[in-house]
């Protein structure tokens, strides 16, 4: 009767596992080599989003011809 019990239990947090796939745990692995929390890794990653948008729009305005960052 106690056999029962543990292997129902042990079937149970089996299945209570999911199986990640392997680009979120070699993610997950790059992340913990990082000492930082999560509100910061946002932040960065915010940041250079915006950073990435605004080289966009300099971009659409230097071939528009609308402003030259370098002054040509």
């Amino acid at each position: 009767m106690e056999d029962e019990k543990i292997l129902d239990e042990e079937v149970q947090t089996q299945e209570d596992v999911k199986i990640k796939p392997m680009w979120q745990v070699q993610k997950e692995s790059w992340y913990e080599k990082l000492p930082l929390n999560l509100k910061q890794l946002d932040t960065i990653i915010v940041v250079c989003l915006v950073l990435l948008v605004i080289t966009f729009v300099v971009i659409f305005l230097d071939a528009a011809d609308i402003f030259n960052p370098f002054g040509y």
